[in-house]
């Protein structure tokens, strides 16, 4: 098997599905630690979401299958985070993949919502760009090893090439979900009407400040991001 040096000498850019040979058990787990501990290195984006994974006591594993990474559960419930086996071993291809996985951890109670989608999206850039991706450099996605992928670059440009507002839109419809606002209005007419059923005010209301207080994190979220982007010239 190819190694990380000997693609850097290679100095070509080459498709993800180029690396097709399943890395050695040990290898992997030592390069998902290296990318984890990489995300740590600013305790930003990257840090978060490792965090979280820390947290839930998630597994990372490889196996080969047709998406690049998805998150399931163990009968037990515990959180197991899956990259497909044919990915190369290197932090800037891992971590964005983890960041991909770890913020549905970090984002669980999160309501579904075009807010949620962006929020997913942010995480799994910014731990990117963190660990010294090259927005100029897409579909490159790690100088090092020559590692390109195309439908990686397009998720990520659909965040980085256009407004936070516009991002939060096309993000949203691409997830089936509303924003948190039109769903809060929904609830606040459905208690409005002078004919609703009483039993199922309280609901309503437990689900309208869910809501409320999901909204003031994504504003607290943008915040941050809008001081995270100056700081890395974005």
């Amino acid at each position: 098997m190819k190694t990380p040096l000997l693609l850097a000498a290679l100095a070509v850019a080459a498709p993800l599905s180029a690396f097709s040979q399943t890395p050695a058990p040990h290898r992997f787990a030592s390069a998902v630690q290296t990318a984890l501990v990489a995300m740590r290195d600013g305790v930003e984006a990257g840090g978060e979401v490792a965090d979280a994974i820390e947290a839930s006591r998630a597994r990372v594993v490889a196996e080969e299958m047709s998406v690049p990474s998805a998150l399931r559960r163990d009968r037990d419930g515990t959180p197991v985070i899956v990259l497909d086996a044919r990915l190369p071993l290197a932090p800037r291809v891992l971590a964005p993949r983890l960041a991909r996985e770890g913020a549905k951890l970090l984002l669980k109670d999160m309501p579904e919502s075009a807010e949620k989608a962006y929020m997913a999206r942010s995480l799994e850039v910014r731990t990117w760009v963190e660990l010294g991706g090259e927005p100029a450099k897409l579909p490159v996605i790690d100088p090092l090893t020559g590692a390109s992928d195309p439908a990686l670059a397009a998720d990520f440009k659909a965040w980085l090439d256009v407004d936070a507002q516009t991002a939060l839109e096309r993000l949203g419809r691409a997830a089936g979900a509303e924003d948190l606002p039109t769903q809060m209005d929904a609830i606040s007419r459905d208690l409005d009407t002078r004919f609703h059923i009483p039993e199922n005010v309280p609901p309503a209301k437990a689900r309208l400040a869910a809501l409320e207080a999901a909204n003031r994190r994504f504003v607290d979220f943008l915040r941050a991001e809008r001081d995270w982007k100056q700081m890395h010239g974005l």
